[in-house]
Order: structure tokens, then sequence, then C-alpha cells
């Protein structure tokens, strides 16, 4: 599979791939989306970048990953949406 690279915040979750354009943005307050957890399983990363900041909102993502066997970086800012 690809890496992706994830940058989440206080409102939603934003998931760039190599496969598309723009990146997935999850809003984590409307309830329209789909469940965080599940875009994850669909895109089965082997690698995944974060943002060191948000730290807190982070460790459900990162354990999720885990659970699935993909490896997890934290990155400088400007390289999680490339």
């Amino acid at each position: 599979m690809h890496p992706i690279g994830i940058d989440i915040g206080r409102e939603s979750i934003m998931i760039a791939t190599p496969t598309r354009e723009h990146p997935f943005e999850i809003n984590m307050t409307d309830g329209k989306q789909p469940l965080w957890w599940q875009l994850l399983d669909d895109l089965a990363p082997t690698y995944a970048a974060l943002e060191p900041t948000g730290y807190a909102y982070s460790i459900p993502v990162v354990r999720h990953l885990h659970h699935r066997g993909c490896k997890v970086y934290y990155v400088n800012h400007s390289v999680s949406g490339h």
C-alpha cells in the first residue's frame, strides 16, 4: 500500500495520500462523515506521518494504526501534507 499524511485538529482530521490530488477531510463535529477508523481501514496504509502537535488528539489514531500494523512517524508540519 502507500503512505499517508495525517493532520489532526480539534474539529477535523485531514488525510493526504499520494493517490489523491486533495486530502480527505473528516469533520468531527457534523456527524455526516464516515467514522475516521473506517476511512483508515479502507486506505490500509503501511506508513503514516503525523505532526507532533496535538498529541492528545492523535493517541486514538496512532493506537488504531499500530493495531493494523502501520508504522507511524512524527514529522515537521510541512511534511504531513506531502
